[in-house]
This record gives C-alpha cells, structure tokens and sequence, in this order.
C-alpha cells in the first residue's frame, strides 16, 4: 500500500511540473515581420505593456512580455530599443531598465540603481546609454554584464540621445524646470565636446544625408500661458554640429514633439503639442512652411525604416486601450489597431 502511495505520490507530482511548463505560454512569432508598441501605461499606478502587430498576421498580440514572464514590466515605460539580441526597456517610475530576449521576450536581466531613468540608445562598444531627470546625468550600461559601469554629467533634465557620427547628443529639457541645451558627449570615451544652446525644452532629433534638426517645444507655463516661449526647428551641421539656421514655429501650431525625418519626401514630421496633438510637416528645402497632415490628439510619431511608413499612437482618454494608426510615406493612412494604454514608442522589425 505504501509503494503504491509513493508511485501515486510521485506520478502526480511530475504531471504537475509538466503542467506548470505547459502553462506558460509559447513566444509569439519573432520572424514574421513585426512592430513592437511600448504602451507607457497609467500615469498613478499599475504598469506599462508591449504590444506586438504582426504585419503577416494582421494580428495583434498584447502585452507579450506579462504573457511570457508572468510579471509586469513596470510602471511608466518611457523608451525601448533593441541592442545586438536583447530589449532594453526603460521603465521611469520604476527607475529600473528591463532586459529581454529578442528570441521570445524571456526575462533577463533588471538593472537598477536610478533614480528617474528616461530614455536609453546604443553608444556602441557594448555601451548603452540611459539618461536620468533624478541626478541629470547619463548612466552607461553594459550589453555584456547589463550593469552600470560609468556615469555622466549633463544639462538639466535629459531626455533622449541620440548617436551622431562621433558624436553623442544628449537632450535636455528641463526636467520640471528649464533647459535648452544639448549635451555633446565625444563618442570614444564620452568625454564632455561642448554644450550647444538651440532652444527651449529640446526633445527630439531627426538626422538627414547632410544634417542634424533638432526640435524644440518651447517653454510652456501652464499658469500663465503668456509667459510661453515658441517651438524651434534648429538645423546643425552633420559633421560640425555648427548651426546653420534656425525657423521659430509659431504658438498658433503649439509645443512641437517627436520630430522625424521622411526620406521618401525629404520631409520633416512633428506633433504639435506634447501631449497630444495633429501632425505637421515641413520640407527641409522650406523648413518654415508648415502644413497639418492630419488632426488629432496623437501621442507619439515615429518612421519605420523598413517600410517607409509613419506611425503615430492616440491615446484617447490616457485611460482606455489607445489606438496606433499607419501612413505611407504619401500620408495616405494604411491601416489602424487597438493596442495597450498610451502607445509611446515603436520598434520595427
């Protein structure tokens, strides 16, 4: 009777192992060509998402990463890029950056040790670089041990990088207060090359065959509106970083954001408010010549290389499921998709 108890015992102990690894779910498809939606997530509580279009499909899969780990993300999901085989993904009110496999979104690694981390690009040589409101500076990770190794000074309130050449471009916007500086960094040893004065609140670069734009919000005072300061379009030069001109965009657009280049066009996109607003674009032959492509409340505006497509992510309320709509390089809307709360950033693939 005891050996059959144990038999018993030990058949039903293995079924439940097999169970509990039959439960988890198998990655979705990561070779169908893809666009992967960070969703930031509620601004109070509860965590940000990741959202996978799977343009073969037509499908949509939320939040993959839960779906794969069993764990949220984290709470307000600022930036993710993917370097050499893993996603790293900024996660602000966390203050941690979350490692995934590029393989089927398999938890890596979490790195902490920030304070108010906000935005992250590849330096190259196994570096990666993650700016931080909380101690206005830019932490410099590596892609082989994920872990902090360095640290450097910059502006008020960095923002996002972007790589230049041998340069390294840190925006920063203020924080809660003011800036209108970039930080550039020489790219070898990060060492400080100069800081360059270009507007306030700079937030977003597009880098054409010839250029550098940046663009600038400008400063917002939400109780006293007639202290604002206008946007900027500011062009440098791309080997130099020298300006070489820059166009006001005037209050009547708003505080311009998320600035990207259509090579297709040689234009350049822009949302006309921060939070929320229609796209505007201009050529770079006539930076000053505005015209609204389409009206509405979006969120984030980004290009996808692959496709030659623009894709910008409406919010709605900031507390539904928001919504991602595709153009082609014509402005001519492709298609649309529900995805997680607050579509803030894209990855392609």
């Amino acid at each position: 009777m005891t050996k059959i108890n144990t038999l018993l015992f030990s058949t039903f102990f293995l079924f439940l192992c097999a169970c509990d690894e039959d439960d988890k779910p198998a990655p979705v498809s990561q070779t169908n060509p893809s666009i992967y939606i960070l969703n930031e997530g509620p601004f109070s509580a509860g965590s940000g998402s990741i959202s996978q279009f799977d343009l073969t499909s037509k499908t949509v899969h939320k939040d993959v990463f839960f779906n794969r780990n069993g764990f949220p993300i984290g709470s307000i999901l600022n930036d993710f890029e993917l370097i050499g085989n893993q996603y790293y993904i900024v996660s602000n009110l966390s203050a941690k950056v979350e490692v995934a496999s590029v393989f089927d979104w398999n938890s890596t690694a979490t790195i902490s040790g920030f304070k108010s981390p906000r935005a992250l690009a590849d330096l190259g040589n196994n570096r990666i670089g993650v700016s931080d409101w909380g101690t206005n500076k830019m932490y410099v990770l590596s892609s082989t041990g994920n872990n902090i190794i360095d640290s450097v000074s910059t502006g008020s309130g960095p923002e996002r990088i972007s790589v230049v050449n041998d340069y390294v471009l840190v925006m920063n916007t203020g924080g809660f207060g003011l800036d209108s500086t970039l930080t550039v960094l020489n790219r070898s040893d990060l060492s400080l090359n100069r800081t360059i004065t270009v507007g306030d609140v700079p937030n977003s670069v597009a880098v054409t065959s010839s250029s550098v734009w940046v663009l600038c919000s400008g400063f917002a005072d939400w109780m006293d509106p007639s202290n604002d300061s206008e946007g900027r379009l500011v062009e440098l030069n791309l080997n130099t970083l020298e300006i070489i001109q820059t166009v006001s965009i005037p209050l009547s657009i708003g505080h311009p954001a998320d600035l990207i280049y259509n090579s297709n066009n040689s234009s350049l996109y822009f949302l006309s408010n921060t939070y929320g607003g229609s796209i505007y674009t201009c050529s770079i032959s006539n930076p000053s010549n505005f015209q609204k492509v389409k009206s509405g409340g979006y969120y984030s505006l980004d290009w996808d290389p692959i496709r030659s497509n623009i894709i910008a992510g409406n919010p709605l309320s900031f507390a539904e499921p928001g919504w991602v709509v595709r153009l082609n390089a014509n402005n001519t809307p492709i298609d649309s998709i529900e995805v997680g709360l607050i579509p803030t950033d894209y990855i392609f693939r």
